[in-house]
């Protein structure tokens, strides 16, 4: 790959396994791109959002850097996961190229707000639109616009693709619906949100919170119970945030 491209690189790590979504239990590797555009209240990785801290942890490098550093972790994986931040922010077509020369499969993780042509170039693609408890639903008004022109573009280029939604209220249950309403032929999965260590829940009833295994496993029961009652979500898939009940909030796994 003749390509000088750089890149804001917050980490690399593997081999695991995908903790939410289509891929659960899929043995992997994670490279987590720095930068976003959206500041949800409840993010949990914070250091690949922050600018400041982008800029100070994040080092440049390019895709070639990027993939050398991915294989020093051993393992036999042969899938990636690009996840952020927002990953599409960057442009990544050679980078995935490389991927796919190497025989790997590739898999991003977007909100669904930046459409690059290179998507259609992945083996899956996860948009995680925010719910109203990020705080994202009134600063990125052109929110529902933008996801129904990325849905549209993989679907006409049969790209693989699902809605994954972690839940926090009330409030995200009824955007949960209303996903359920605009995409009724797209997968859509559904995970409780978790508290984590230094960013734990701003909403009031969970402030100050950290779950537990158990306090964790406890709502995602409550959520698969309700849904399992309602429905107009019945056609929704819940599932854990795996990685929080093997690993805790521990990073890098």
């Amino acid at each position: 790959m003749n390509d000088n491209s750089t890149f804001r690189l917050s980490e690399v790590f593997g081999p695991t396994l995908q903790g939410e979504g289509r891929l659960i239990g899929t043995p992997c590797y994670f490279i987590r791109f720095g930068g976003c555009d959206y500041r949800c209240s409840w993010c949990d990785t914070w250091y690949a959002v922050d600018p400041e801290t982008v800029r100070e942890t994040a080092p440049l490098r390019t895709g070639q850097e990027i993939y050398d550093e991915m294989k020093t972790l051993g393992g036999v994986a042969e899938w990636v996961i690009l996840t952020g931040g927002n990953p599409v922010l960057w442009p990544l077509g050679n980078f995935i190229d490389l991927l796919h020369g190497k025989g790997m499969k590739v898999s991003v993780e977007t909100q669904g707000s930046v459409w690059k042509t290179w998507l259609l170039d992945c083996d899956h693609v996860c948009m995680s639109p925010k719910p109203p408890s990020s705080g994202m639903d009134v600063a990125h008004p052109q929110w529902e616009k933008h996801l129904r022109a990325m849905i549209s573009k993989l679907q006409t280029n049969s790209v693989d693709h699902d809605l994954k939604i972690v839940v926090f209220d009330n409030d995200d249950i009824e955007f949960v619906r209303l996903l359920r309403t605009m995409f009724p032929d797209t997968r859509l999965d559904i995970s409780v949100g978790s508290a984590t260590p230094g960013r734990p829940y701003t909403l009031d009833h969970f402030e100050g919170v950290v779950d537990s295994r158990e306090a964790y496993l406890t709502r995602a029961e409550a959520l698969a119970s309700r849904l399992l009652h309602d429905p107009d979500l019945g056609r929704c898939r819940v599932l854990p945030q795996y990685h929080v009940l093997l690993w805790g909030h521990k990073r890098g796994v």
